[in-house]
Order: structure tokens, then C-alpha cells, then sequence
């Protein structure tokens, strides 16, 4: 085996360079914005720009990737190439202004479509013209084992690279920590990675329209792996569309996963195998082809009927919107199949794509089309009074909107300006404090906007629910330092003592059998002792009840942590003739009917 000198990596180093120049643009952008990320993980807002950088320069690099891949298809000069590049690259810069997933979660979904469709759009922008399907073919098997190579010495190079930081800590005292690992995984994948697989791409990608080679691997693969999977994937759908035909019930949601998870393997197996279909020995292959297809028309009835359940009784999100749109396409491609007889494969990811783009924007996209009908919803359960389960469905509703949506999505149904709720509580940010005397945060200001906006909608809701506050912690200025004036027994305990155990500590005391639980039957997580047949009942909300009403603790608190002193952190009683010491070494909760969230510490028995 040759190993290419500095000189060829130089080189072809230079080459990917100038070939790819917009692409690595966008991959170090992405990289320092990833390390920035890292780095910057507690500053909200600027951890936001890092987000939204990041899936810009994902959109760039595959969106210029397939501008170049087009204009060396049609024969364009650099020139050429490079202009389409630069406007398909300004274009991409735009989204960082469209995308806003600290306002939106949807955003999130929408960049995943848009990846989707960028990265398909690369499978295809080289071959868009007629009789290129075996270019088509063999371009996307080499970049994708190239890509597969590609993570396989990345994995490698990260873990040598790895266990040289930490030797050097070992050794010789460093002090490299988590960051460190997490930025250079960011460097491997960002910039290695890409330089690699960039690197690999086929220099002329029209040649490849005459390249008939086929791994013979790929066969082994799909005939030995992926059919037998599709096949058993199908045998087990079949069968449960039997058993709901036999008992007439609906379908359960997990059927939708199945049923896509049964079209992706196939579909995968189909394409795999597509050069050698018409070869003498596998035949296998177009009987399978079409007993796939054949086999995928009743699933696609069960995939429809599953979502249109879901979609009747709760509305339309952009989950079951994806459902929905994947089961359109999935019955358009089957048709396709059944129907052909040319059977391009090129409209596979080309159809994916303009379904991806159109689920991503507009008025017939997921977004749009998911709010509306949630919004449809939320206008029922608003004007009708006795609808059931009105108050829940108005909040769960409210809720989603807010975080899918942003509040102003609830401005239809809301006559006060939602911008202006949002200015008033934004504008006490890092100004005011709550009412624990701690800072108000933008997560204050979020959480009292979205409130506002509920007693709009609903007067009483929040009066029934009442909110749970800030989580305030307690801990015991002694923790560790523990005297016993005369012999007895320890016992530890926290409050998921009950899922350890079986949710009982035992043990003896001068000839007394001792045990300690929480008792969670009624979510009250209650301490239980009990020597022999005698139970003592202690309740730590009481306890926390005592902490919240001493104003002077609150007073002294810093970032939700109260140190406590020592007596007011324990309790002793008495229980069959026995003292009962009953101390807290944490103790957390709210100021609320419900108010513990965790506590630990000790029963000392004398």
C-alpha cells in the first residue's frame, strides 16, 4: 500500500480548495460557530445566533454543493460556476434571519426539511437531463460509501485524539476538560470531514454515465439484509392488519412508524440493486419490485386510517402532517412503480424534495396548515362553554401554539396586542426581581407573557391551576457534620428511596426491627418509620411549609440556594419509647399545595 506523500495532500488539499471554495466557507463558518456554541452554552441569546449560524451554513454548504454540481453538468465555465455559486450562497445567508428557534420550535423542524430538500437537490442537480440514470446511480453510491468512509476515520481520529488529551492529563497534569473533547469533535466533523468527503467527489461527473461497475457487496447487502428485514417488517404489518379486520377496532399510532420503516428498507433494497435488475440471475429482483409495491397498497389504506384517527379527534400538527404527507407521496410513487414501465429512479428523491420544500413554506405547508387547525380547535374550546375537558384542551392547545408558533399565534383569538404583553414583561428583565428576590430572567418574562395571555383566553384557568414558581433549594449549613451524643441507629434516605429496594430500608435496634420508606401512594412522598408495629408519619411539605414562611432565609438566598442552620434542618420525636431524630440534608421545593421536588438526610434513632 502506497501512502500519498505531503506533497499529493498538499496538492489535492489545493484542489478541494479551489473546486469547493464556497463549500468550505460555509463548513468553517459552521465550525467556529459550533466551538462558539461550546464555549457560550450559558449566554442564551448568543448561544442562539451560534444555532442559527450553524444551520445557515448547513443549508449553504449543501445548496452551493448542488449549484456547482449543476453548472459542471451543463459544461459552465469557472467563471460561470462561480457566479451561480455566489447567488445560490446569498441566498442561503438569508436564513439566518428567517430561522429563529429560540422564538420557535418549529423552526427546528422547518430547518430539517430544508436540509432534507437541500441534501436530495445534491443526489440529483448533476443529472437532470434525460438518459442519466446510471451517472445518477453510481454518483450517489460514491459519495455516499465516501461519506460512510469519511465517518469511520473521524470516529478513529477523535478517539486516538481523545485518549492523547486525556493521557496528557494523567501524565502530566493538564487539566483539558469536557469542552475540550466536545470542540474537537466540532473541528473532525466540521472541517475534516468535509474536507474528505469533498475531496472524493467525482472530478467528472458525466463520465460516470458510462461506468457499469457494481459492488458486488451492495448485492450481499440488500439481498441478505435489507429484503429479509422488508420482509419481515411486512409479514408482521399484514398480520396486524389481519387482527384489526378480525376484531374491528382502530389501529394503534406505533403502526405509522412500522409501515414507513417497511417503505424505507424496501424502497433502499430497490434502489441498491437498480444497475443488475435485468441481469440473467436476478431475477429476484423485479419479483420482488413488484410484490414490494403490491404489498405497500393495503399498508398505505392502514397509514391513512391510523393518522386520520389522530387528525379527527385532536387536529392536525406538523408531526401528522409529515405522516399524512409522506403516505401521499409514498401512494403517488407506488403508482408510479406499478404503472411505468420505465421506472426512473431519479423521481424518487426529486418528487422528496419538492414534497420536502413544500411542507417546509406557504400556506399549504406543515406549519402553517398545523396552526390553523389548532387554532380551529382552540376557537371551539374557547366559545363553547361545556365542551369536555374544556379547561385542559384550552391550556394544552395554548401551550402548544406558544411553543411551536411563538405567543403571537394566539392573537386571533385575543383582542389586547400580544406584542405589547411581550414589551411589558421583557422590559423587567435584569431590572426587577422576582418574588423570591431573585433576578428577572427572559424565562420569567416568557413564562409570565404566555400566563397573561391564558387568563385572556381563559379567566379562571390559572386560578384553578396554580402555577408552581421557582424551585428553591434548602440545604443544611452542617451537611457531613454529624454528632451522636450516645449510641443509636443511622438510616439514610431521599426521596426515591421507593423506587430502591422495594422501597423500604430495613435494619435492627437494641432488638427492634427498624424500617424506613417514602410513601408515594398519594404523591405526598411522606417519611415512614416504624419500629415493630408502631408508624410514625412525617411530613416534609410541613417542613418546607416552616422554610418558605422564614422571610429572613429567603432574604439571604443566591441564585435559589438557602443555607439553613442546623435546627431548623431537623425535627426530634418520639416513637415507641424511642428519640426519633429526623434530619434534612437537602430539602427542595415550591412555595405551592405541592411543594417538594427532592429531599435527603438521615433518621438518627436513640
Amino acid at each position: 500500500m502506497k501512502f500519498p506523500s505531503v506533497h499529493e495532500l498538499a496538492k489535492s488539499a489545493r484542489q478541494v480548495i479551489s473546486r469547493f471554495p464556497f463549500e468550505l466557507f460555509f463548513a468553517l463558518a459552521g465550525t467556529i460557530a459550533a466551538t462558539a456554541l461550546v464555549e457560550l452554552d450559558n449566554y442564551i441569546s448568543a448561544a442562539n445566533w451560534c444555532i442559527r449560524i450553524i444551520m445557515t451554513a448547513n443549508l449553504g454548504l449543501a445548496l452551493t454543493f448542488a449549484a456547482g454540481l449543476y453548472a459542471e453538468s451543463k459544461g459552465y465555465s469557472i467563471r460561470q460556476k462561480n457566479l451561480l455559486k455566489f447567488t445560490v450562497a446569498f441566498a442561503a445567508l438569508g436564513f439566518i434571519l428567517i430561522l429563529n428557534p429560540q422564538k420557535r420550535e418549529t423552526d427546528y423542524l422547518q430547518f430539517i426539511l430544508l436540509c432534507l430538500s437541500a441534501h436530495l437537490l445534491v443526489s440529483f442537480s448533476g443529472y437532470l437531463k434525460k438518459d442519466t440514470i446510471t451517472g445518477f446511480w453510481q454518483f450517489n453510491k460514491t459519495i455516499f460509501l465516501r461519506f460512510l468512509a469519511g465517518v469511520l476515520y473521524s470516529t478513529v481520529l477523535f478517539a486516538g485524539l481523545s485518549a492523547a488529551i486525556g493521557s496528557m492529563n494523567f501524565l502530566f497534569g493538564f487539566d483539558f476538560r469536557s469542552d475540550t473533547f466536545s470542540i474537537l469533535w466540532c473541528w473532525i466533523v466540521g472541517i475534516f470531514q468535509t474536507t474528505f468527503f469533498l475531496a472524493g467527489v467525482p472530478r467528472d461527473i458525466t463520465a460516470l454515465q458510462q461506468d457499469t461497475s457494481y459492488p458486488k457487496s451492495l448485492k450481499i447487502f440488500t439481498q441478505y439484509v435489507l429484503v429479509p428485514l422488508a420482509s419481515v417488517y411486512v409479514l408482521i404489518l399484514l398480520a396486524y392488519e389481519t387482527k384489526i379486520l378480525l376484531e374491528w377496532k382502530l389501529p394503534a399510532g406505533l403502526v405509522s412508524n412500522l409501515i414507513l420503516g417497511y417503505a424505507v428498507f424496501g424502497i433502499l433494497s430497490l434502489l441498491l440493486v437498480y444497475p443488475i435488475r435485468n441481469r440473467e440471475e436476478n431475477k429476484w429482483i423485479k419479483t420482488y419490485s413488484r410484490s414490494f409495491y403490491f404489498l405497500l397498497v393495503p399498508l398505505l389504506i392502514l397509514l391513512f386510517l391510523a393518522v386520520g384517527v389522530r387528525v379527527k379527534n385532536y387536529g392536525i400538527t406538523e408531526e401528522r402532517y409529515f405522516l399524512l404527507a409522506l403516505a401521499v407521496w409514498l401512494g403517488i410513487i407506488t403508482v408510479y412503480f406499478l404503472v411505468s414501465s420505465r421506472q426512473n429512479i431519479k423521481i424518487i428523491p426529486i418528487s422528496l424534495c419538492i414534497v420536502s420544500v413544500l411542507s417546509a413554506f406557504g400556506p399549504q405547508g406543515a406549519f402553517y396548515v398545523s396552526k390553523q387547525s389548532q387554532l380551529n380547535r382552540l376557537t371551539r374550546f374557547v366559545e363553547n362553554k361545556k365542551a369536555k375537558n374544556r379547561r385542559k384542551e384550552i391550556k394544552n392547545i395554548a401551550y402548544y401554539l406558544n411553543a411551536h408558533h411563538g405567543l403571537k399565534s394566539l392573537q386571533p383569538l385575543v383582542k389586547v396586542d400580544i406584542d405589547s404583553i411581550e414589551r411589558h414583561f421583557n422590559a423587567k428583565v435584569n431590572k426587577e426581581k422576582t418574588k423570591w428576590g431573585y433576578t428577572y430572567t427572559t424565562y420569567d418574562a416568557k413564562n409570565d407573557s404566555r400566563d397573561s395571555v391564558l387568563a385572556l383566553l381563559e379567566p379562571t384557568l390559572l386560578k384553578e391551576e396554580k402555577s408552581v414558581g421557582e424551585l428553591v433549594y434548602f440545604s443544611n449549613d452542617n451537611t457531613g457534620k454529624i454528632t451522636l451524643n450516645q449510641p443509636g441507629l443511622m438510616m439514610t434516605f431521599n426521596s426515591n428511596i421507593y423506587a430502591e429496594n422495594g422501597g423500604k430500608t430495613e435494619s435492627r435496634f437494641k432488638g427492634k426491627g427498624v424500617s424506613l420508606a417514602v410513601d408515594t401512594s398519594k404523591k405526598s412522598y411522606n417519611l415512614v418509620v416504624s419500629i415493630n408495629d408502631a408508624k410514625l408519619v412525617y411530613e416534609p411539605s410541613q417542613k418546607l411549609k416552616k422554610l418558605f414562611a422564614d422571610k429572613q432565609l429567603i432574604k439571604n438566598s443566591k441564585n435559589n440556594q438557602v443555607s439553613v442552620p442546623l435546627n431548623q434542618m431537623q425535627d426530634t420525636l418520639k416513637l415507641s419509647n424511642q428519640q426519633i431524630i429526623i434530619r434534612f440534608e437537602q430539602l427542595n421545593g415550591y412555595d405551592t399545595e405541592q411543594p417538594v421536588n427532592f429531599y435527603s438526610g438521615y433518621v438518627i434513632v436513640n
